[in-house]
């Protein structure tokens, strides 16, 4: 598997995966993506396996050895194959500190809660556990998951005030 940086040649495939996977609310600009993709912790990547296309991601190195995973999308013609998991256990075996990523709020009553519980379920199969912090971003409110360290919740944080994203982070209620 193989995860090649996005350039100009790369940019229709990316954009029609990315628009297909992803609400307009949640988008970045193609161009601002580009521009944040200069800095070299950031990975803007179309991820290939033998020259097929099979999907994108666009992550974040909290440290050398941990990510926040910003998008992950698999290419419509390539789901139910099981390239989602593979893709997460290669990330997984490049990062071994831990993965950070969001995944939408459950149970509050949104129209497409069964898509959310899939999504979030399928994080669950695959190695990520929810740190019980909530992030509103974009009008919207995520789960913040993790395969990590409590740690990596500061440094996902620290990415969000870097990219200079309107987020709150609440921590979990204690009980």
């Amino acid at each position: 598997m193989k995860f090649v940086n996005v350039d100009e040649t790369l940019r229709n495939y990316w954009v029609r995966v990315y628009d297909g996977a992803f609400p307009a609310a949640e988008r970045k600009p193609f161009t601002e993506l580009v521009d944040l993709n200069q800095e070299a912790a950031v990975h803007m990547n179309i991820i290939q396996e033998a020259g097929i296309n099979l999907g994108l991601a666009f992550f974040y190195e909290l440290t050398p050895t941990s990510i926040y995973l910003v998008f992950l999308a698999v290419d419509p013609a390539q789901r139910g194959q099981g390239w989602g998991s593979k893709i997460l256990t290669e990330l997984k075996r490049q990062y071994p500190d831990g993965i950070v990523l969001e995944s939408e709020q459950t149970n509050a009553g949104a129209t497409n809660e069964e898509q959310r519980q899939k999504r979030y379920r399928f994080y669950q199969r695959n190695g990520f556990t929810d740190s019980g912090y909530l992030t509103d971003l974009t009008g919207m409110t995520f789960h913040v998951l993790t395969t990590g360290q409590p740690g990596l919740v500061a440094g996902y944080q620290a990415a969000l005030q870097k990219f200079a994203l309107p987020a709150t982070v609440t921590a979990p209620k204690d009980n």
